[in-house]
């Protein structure tokens, strides 16, 4: 008489189980998270699309950063996998200047998500992996040699003039008691070693580590950690804080250009991480980021800090500019007038979030002298003739407010689809276009190309 009973709870245990292994469901309560593909938009300089390129591997494709090579391909660098709830195999496509991918990589041995790429003028290209991990690649795609820092995580990269590279990012201490009185720090982070020449495989590119040489820095090496990293432990008096306490630190490191390590600095005041870097003209380092003073994550918005340092790291003066979106845009270029910091901000608004992005100009004095505030959305960049690019979504019908992304769940950008915004330099618009492909779910960069065009890299949604 309980049969019928049983075979229902047969074919629920069989739908969850089919729920499962498949993409975009998570567990027997159905939620589902679709999985997306990667979009390449190109615009003229008038904002006009000349192509879009879709990359669908069949999987969950994304795309995290995007810069043009010295032939006028562009390089996009993102993950491929079956899951956006976990780190996947990073990937690298390159487009030729008409849309058409000439290489698409998965590097199905790694599982870890690229945050930059640079391009250098040889052809080649450098990509930052969030973990720390530095790769040099020649014009064919080929990589040349891999470096890993002690970073936490890393999510700036800027190639410097001497041919080298600059890292940014933070690292994570775990403060322990030794006695009633005293307390020491110990940094975990992944052992630093020299570049190691890296080898291609018909799946990608790969790195092995297998037999490089550690550098001498001062610290001793454990066992093999979680994940089947080496841990460097650095033991430092610390007698201020109680037991098991995590601190966080920025950090930078410098490479050359052939991939040897500089120099790696931690900087205990001032900044809580580094997100975007510069090299100033006298060969000086900007380093923005926010204050540790609100850092803990839990606040909508941060104090912005950028700190100048010397040519080999050394911390100089630190000055607050504003409120920067906490997770957000940070970048920095040269203009005549002295360095230019954009910045992505937030506020409540009355009825609506207002984003927008504010402009700080730093006199070679240090000094602040001049300030602008565009309605733009998080992803924007500077233009050639000192003015700006800016692509979102409006968060209602008739608000001058844009998102990166759509606001899933919220009822709004049903209306609409995402706009490319084009201002001079005296931050007045200049164009407004919407884009034709309605199906955009979320955009991650835009970059002027040397047409004077325009490169949107997006994602869409499946399902």
């Amino acid at each position: 008489m309980h049969q019928p009973r049983w075979s229902s709870i047969a074919v629920l245990i069989t739908l969850g189980v089919v729920c499962v292994s498949l993409p975009g469901c998570v567990g027997m309560g159905f939620n589902y998270s679709p999985i997306r593909d990667t979009i390449v938009i190109k615009l003229d300089a008038n904002g006009a699309e000349d192509w879009t390129r879709t990359i669908d591997s069949g999987q969950d494709d994304v795309g995290e950063d995007m810069a043009e090579l010295a032939n006028g391909e562009l390089v996009i660098v993102g993950q491929n996998g079956t899951s956006r709830r976990t780190f996947e195999s990073p990937r690298v496509i390159r487009l030729s200047s008409d849309g058409r991918v000439i290489a698409d990589r998965t590097n199905a041995a790694s599982f870890d998500r690229p945050s930059a790429v640079v391009a250098d003028p040889d052809g080649g290209f450098a990509i930052l992996m969030k973990g720390g991990e530095l790769t040099r690649y020649d014009r064919s795609g080929a990589a040349v040699w891999t470096c890993t820092t002690a970073m936490w995580e890393a999510p700036s990269l800027t190639r410097l003039r001497d041919g080298g590279y600059l890292a940014g990012g933070f690292t994570v201490y775990q403060v322990w008691a030794t006695n009633n009185s005293s307390a020491t720090g110990e940094q975990t982070a992944r052992t630093i070693r020299l570049p190691v020449v890296t080898t291609g495989t018909s799946r990608g590119s790969t790195a092995s580590l297998e037999g490089a040489a550690q550098l001498d820095a001062g610290v001793t090496t454990s066992p093999a950690g979680a994940g089947g990293w080496p841990t460097t432990l650095r033991t430092v008096a610390i007698p201020s804080y109680t037991p098991s306490t995590m601190v966080k630190r920025a950090q930078a490191a410098r490479y050359s250009a052939d991939g040897q390590l500089v120099w790696q600095r931690t900087y205990a005041d001032g900044i809580a991480a580094v997100w975007s870097t510069l090299e100033d003209r006298d060969g000086s380092l900007l380093l923005a980021g926010p204050s540790p003073d609100l850092s803990d994550g839990r606040s909508r918005v941060q104090e912005l800090v950028v700190l100048r340092a010397g040519r080999d790291g050394a911390a100089g003066p630190a000055g607050m500019l504003g409120y920067v979106e906490s997770q957000g845009t940070v970048r920095m270029r040269a203009l005549s007038t002295g360095i230019e910091v954009l910045y992505s901000t937030w506020s409540s608004g009355v009825q609506y979030p207002e984003f927008g992005v504010a402009s700080t100009v730093l006199a070679p004095t240090g000094q602040a002298v001049g300030n602008r505030s565009l309605k733009a959305s998080q992803v924007f960049n500077g233009t050639s003739d000192g003015g700006y690019i800016s692509v979102g979504v409006p968060v209602a019908k008739g608000v001058e407010s844009y998102e990166s992304s759509l606001s899933t769940g919220t009822g709004l950008h049903t209306y609409t689809t995402f706009h490319a915004l084009r201002f001079d330099a005296g931050g007045a618009l200049v164009w407004n276009r919407p884009l034709s492909l309605g199906s955009i779910r979320e955009v991650t960069r835009v970059i002027q190309t040397a047409d004077g065009g325009y490169a949107i890299l997006a994602m869409t949604e499946k399902g």
